[in-house]
């Protein structure tokens, strides 16, 4: 009926009491230990590493939404392009870099590191661009990484068409 702890007089040097203690007090908690070692270090920092470039990825975009090359010192434009790129290959670093495990747990919980990642790419690029170019990259990385949207997807296809039909 499984393994029990013999008493003091019973037999503690038999088979079973070598094998109890054996069990207890050596392969259990070393398995434990190699087990949350993996867990921590293969699925855990992939993890952490996720839940940072998502803090530092809804900073910089609402930091940056204002910058316009036009309007704003070069130094500073040069540092939200060098910024948003930076977090976009974060992003698709991380992606191609995690286990299996990570990727389908993010996956699942609905994150789309690739489409943020392009997002990020893409804002970068039209920080001197068209507003439409600039709102559809910034909705990319909202819905890659499940912050809520600042407009609908439909009104930044109409802003599109509007601003197409104006250079035609």
């Amino acid at each position: 009926m499984g393994l029990r702890r013999p008493m003091d007089g019973e037999g503690a040097n038999s088979l079973e009491g070598i094998l109890f203690y054996f069990l207890t007090y050596l392969v259990v908690p070393t398995l434990l230990g190699v087990s949350g070692y993996l867990l921590l270090n293969f699925v855990g920092r992939d993890l952490i590493h996720f839940r940072d470039i998502r803090r530092e990825s809804l900073h910089a975009i609402e930091n940056t939404a204002n910058v316009l090359k036009l309007y704003c010192d070069p130094d500073d434009y040069r540092q939200a392009v060098a910024l948003l790129r930076n977090l976009g290959t974060r992003l698709r670093a991380l992606n191609q870099t995690s286990n299996i495990v990570v990727r389908n747990y993010l996956r699942l919980r609905g994150y789309d590191l690739e489409k943020a990642s392009a997002g990020f790419i893409g804002l970068s690029n039209s920080l001197d661009n068209t507003r439409w170019v600039r709102v559809a990259a910034r909705y990319q990385i909202e819905k890659g990484l499940k912050f809520p949207h600042e407009m609908p997807e439909e009104d930044i296809e109409e802003m599109r068409k509007q601003e197409t039909s104006q250079h035609f």
